[in-house]
């Protein structure tokens, strides 16, 4: 290998040195935010779960143990997140560094899973009542088959007929349709959401892992 080539490696490994510090160094900034989100949502939370639990009954404690087990969860997730990249050293040999980005900004994480209880969580915690226990309870005594099920879920989400009778409040007609209410914006926001951060990934964070594997493969051959 001449000088040349040398000079070019290590000017393109210092380049993407440079650019991993920025992308990481913004990660941590932005799960050390949402970390942060979820600690005042919590402090902010303890004098509404004493109220709640004063008033008595099972609903409003099952509300409050739902609730703060999704904060809980989600910053878990962040806390876990960032302490993880703060732990990152760029002193590491060369080759090791490439291999942990890479695993690094893959699209999909195993803690990324832990995401998805923690929205079920408040999702129950924020919308549990009576009339939705009784509406749930119908729906698990009922005949229906899940394929009719999802498709009067997706029905409820996009035809204007349902929601007419929503907001007619015409809804006591037909009280499982607050099951397949949840469930449509359940499977709405999920869909978004992906939709959303895989975006995010193919512009952002792509290209850094893409990058990562080509200086892996040259180092390697």
């Amino acid at each position: 290998m001449n000088n040349s080539k040398i000079s070019q490696d290590t000017n393109g490994m210092g380049s993407f040195i440079d650019k991993l510090k920025r992308e990481d160094n913004n990660l941590q900034k932005i799960f050390k935010i949402l970390k942060i989100t979820y600690i005042v949502l919590l402090i902010i939370y303890i004098p509404i779960f004493y109220f709640e639990i004063e008033k008595g009954g099972l609903f409003q404690v099952v509300k409050v143990v739902f609730i703060a087990l999704g904060f809980s969860t989600f910053l878990f997730v962040f806390a876990y997140a960032q302490k993880k990249i703060k732990k990152i050293s760029y002193a590491e040999p060369t080759l090791i560094l490439l291999k942990k980005t890479e695993k690094r900004y893959r699209p999909f994480h195993l803690l990324d899973l832990a995401s998805i209880p923690a929205f079920i969580f408040l999702v129950i915690g924020l919308g549990l009542s009576k009339k939705t226990f009784l509406a749930t309870k119908e729906f698990f005594s009922s005949d229906l088959n899940l394929s009719a099920y999802l498709i009067e879920a997706r029905q409820f989400l996009f035809s204007g007929e349902h929601w007419f009778k929503m907001l007619a409040k015409t809804v006591n007609e037909f009280p499982m349709i607050i099951v397949f209410m949840v469930t449509g914006m359940l499977i709405f926001i999920f869909v978004i959401s992906f939709l959303a951060g895989y975006l995010l990934w193919v512009s952002k964070y792509k290209p850094i892992r893409d990058n990562a594997l080509e200086l892996i493969k040259e180092i390697e051959n």
